[in-house]
């Protein structure tokens, strides 16, 4: 089924009801704030059939209770299962959701006050516009950590970065655009579609690449549409002992999603493979080479630079590197054998 064939097929949100879908593994901290940002901007607008559900990962702390106790005048709902990643999670909620469309949320994620109201007069103006990815702020004041992943994300996605704006794009330029499960809005059935094809390579589905795997197949059903006036804030980690385990995971993950033919980062994938054991077995016998390094990072902040980012960013680009580089690297090889001992087990 194309963009053409959603046509009045779904209800206009007047008419709609909503399931907010929200996974959370200790994160007391933010539920609460989470929650309250998500109730204003849902006054802002006219969607009345709502609820709110957070499925608690095995939380260890008070994640539930606080959610419990949030009061925005929504109905909330808390499903707890033993901690099996976000991928399970969502699917979850998704099983117990009775919304026409879903909203897929994090919990550590500020929703702006205008989205919904946005979203809404968008969908009433084109009927088939029934499917979004939020477009995602981050809160990069003192947090070179923040700096360092918004810099990637604006490299990665330049196309729409450079100039945020309202555009649409499908399954041809999927790679070229933002995209993931934080903020993401489409018809219930599209998102019941997209799990029951899921695959991965990994035996383990919390080291799966749900965002990737997930949205690519939507863009099967209908194109994806994001707009700056339908943003979400992330709150970031600002600390180095949650930074190296973030990096690590997002090497693992960037695998299952990318290193396939027909992905835009197949081959670059290979490039790497073959480059870092003869950069270390370089490295190795002459350690002199290390001092490459500052020309290199030199670079880095410039090309930042010439493609358009600020200078802040463009340094954090720079400092951070080194230590991404090794725990991403790290991730990366960890996916690759993930990746062989999952499919060498099957029969």
């Amino acid at each position: 089924m194309g963009a053409n064939d959603t046509k009045h097929k779904y209800p206009l949100p007047s008419e709609a009801s909503l399931s907010i879908i929200i996974p959370a593994y200790n994160s007391e901290k933010w539920i609460g704030d989470t929650l309250e940002h998500l109730g204003r901007s849902l006054k802002n607008s006219t969607w009345r059939k709502i609820e709110i559900i957070v499925v608690d990962d095995g939380s260890t702390d008070k994640t539930a209770e606080n959610a419990q106790q949030t009061n925005i005048g929504i109905p909330i709902r808390i499903i707890r299962q033993k901690n099996s990643g976000r991928l399970l999670a969502r699917e979850n909620g998704l099983k117990s959701a009775g919304g026409d469309y879903v909203l897929l949320l994090d919990s550590r994620i500020y929703t702006a006050p205008g989205s919904f109201k946005y979203l809404q007069s968008q969908i009433n103006k084109n009927r088939e516009a029934i499917v979004w990815n939020g477009h995602i702020n981050m809160d990069r004041r003192g947090n070179p950590f923040a700096r360092f992943w918004y810099t990637i994300t604006f490299l990665a996605w330049r196309r729409y970065m450079k100039t945020p704006r309202l555009t649409s794009y499908g399954e041809k330029d999927y790679d070229y655009y933002p995209k993931g499960t934080t903020g993401f809005f489409a018809p219930k059935d599209f998102l019941l579609e997209a799990y029951k094809n899921f695959t991965t390579n990994y035996s383990d589905s919390k080291n799966a690449n749900d965002d990737t795997s997930l949205i690519r197949y939507i863009t099967k059903l209908s194109d994806i549409h994001i707009s700056p006036d339908y943003a979400f804030t992330y709150v970031s980690r600002s600390s180095l002992r949650a930074f190296i385990p973030h990096t690590l995971h997002r090497g693992i993950v960037f695998i299952d999603g990318h290193f396939h033919r027909g992905s835009r980062y197949f081959y670059a994938c290979l490039l790497y493979l073959i480059l870092v054991p003869v950069v270390l077995f370089l490295v190795i016998l002459n350690p002199v080479l290390l001092l490459l390094l500052i020309p290199l990072l030199i670079f880095i902040f410039a090309f930042a630079k010439i493609l358009g980012t600020e200078t802040a960013d463009a340094a954090a680009l720079a400092y951070v590197m080194p230590l991404f580089a090794v725990f991403y690297t790290a991730g990366f090889y960890k996916g690759l054998y993930l990746r062989v001992i999952n499919h060498s087990n099957k029969p």
